[in-house]
């Protein structure tokens, strides 16, 4: 009898395929996202096997990872090892991070990179290379980065991150900007000499390491695909994979509406989960369901922060200075689904949710 635990189910039918596809080096079935994801998920495969608990594994511990490294990134915004435990425990405690990074998707792999990206942004937002040196700014904006190459060959979700990353950067470099003008008119040399050096360097290590580097990662990841042609894939097979991919999600038929799929302005509402797997006559009398659908405590304690730091009046300049990153990051993790026209589903809204509880975070230290 068929159960989650011989089995797979959702898109397990998918993933796991092409992971084991590129173990055995056989040009996968599955190209409607890069490679990279899958690269990851056949190292469990790798390990324990082609079964159920080695293609759920390397979810699983990317799930897993997810709660330290929220927790480091809420220390560092709220500075108490309090604010930062409840963050760990809210996001341990949502019902969506359990069950979707316990499937064998690459969906796990994205949102963490995610989260790292804007921890790392965070951290260099809180450098200054007009007051220390240079190199010191450059290592989280290299791992930020870093990051996103990495997210970037795993699902196209963290592109769209990417654009958030881009406002908080040249936001970033605008204050530099205005703390430059200020030491010319107060003539501070030791800022205003080294300036234009210091800020061409930057640029140019972003062009590197945002542009440069992530294509490279992103085609390296096509390494599988050529293995498998027998050499014969290069960077035009790369490119129409891409104008694949775009077509593929692009042109989901809107008309024909997935049980499971449901608007995007609904999900914060968590309406409409997704069913995993469902098992009749698991037991007598008796049936089985998995769902990814978020904790509704949650996502709807998640709308009223929203609306209690939107109508606060007091403002913290101090306390506040994360709060932007945060949004932003919400907001480039949400607002594009609201314009596709195609079938989209609850679990895309997985890229919010650890924003979402560090928001809620926020309201319990401004409250």
């Amino acid at each position: 009898r068929s159960t989650y635990l011989n089995s797979s189910y959702f898109d397990e039918i998918y993933h796991p395929r092409t992971a084991l596809e590129h173990i055995r080096g056989v040009y996968p079935y599955e190209v409607s996202h890069p490679p990279l994801g899958k690269l990851i998920l056949s190292l469990g495969i790798r390990m324990f096997g082609m079964t159920p608990f080695g293609w759920r594994f390397m979810g699983a511990v990317f799930g897993i990872a997810m709660l330290p490294l929220l927790y480091v990134f809420a220390k560092h915004i709220f500075g108490r090892t309090r604010y930062a435990a409840i963050a760990t425990v809210l996001f341990a405690a949502d019902n969506m991070h359990f069950s979707l990074t316990r499937i064998s998707t690459i969906d796990s792999y994205s949102i963490f990179f995610i989260i790292a990206m804007y921890f790392f942004m965070y951290e260099y937002m809180q450098k200054n290379f007009n007051r220390e040196k240079l190199w010191k700014t450059l290592i989280p904006l290299g791992l930020c980065g870093m990051f996103f190459a990495l997210g970037a060959a795993t699902k196209w979700l963290c592109l769209y991150s990417a654009v958030g990353l881009c406002v908080l950067f040249f936001y970033t470099v605008f204050q530099r900007v205005q703390e430059y003008r200020y030491a010319k008119q107060k003539e501070q040399q030791e800022i205003t000499e080294p300036f234009t050096k210091k800020l061409v360097l930057t640029l140019l290590f972003c062009v590197v390491v945002f542009l440069i580097i992530p294509a490279l990662v992103y085609c390296a990841s096509y390494q599988p695909y050529a293995s498998a042609a027998g050499g014969d894939y290069g960077l035009k097979e790369i490119w129409e994979n891409q104008k694949y991919m775009l077509n593929y999600h692009s042109n989901l038929d809107p008309d024909t509406v997935h049980a499971y799929s449901s608007a995007a302005y609904t999900w914060p509402l968590c309406i409409r989960p997704v069913f995993f797997f469902w098992a009749q006559n698991a037991a007598p009398g008796m049936e089985g369901v998995l769902w990814c659908m978020g904790n509704p405590i949650l996502w709807w304690g998640g709308i009223a922060a929203v609306l209690y730091l939107l109508g606060r009046r007091k403002k913290d300049s101090q306390k506040d200075r994360a709060m932007p990153l945060v949004i932003i990051a919400m907001l480039t993790g949400f607002a594009p689904w609201l314009f596709i026209t195609r079938e989209v589903f609850i679990y895309h809204y997985f890229a919010v949710v650890p924003f979402l509880i560090l928001l809620i975070v926020y309201a319990e230290v401004l409250n």
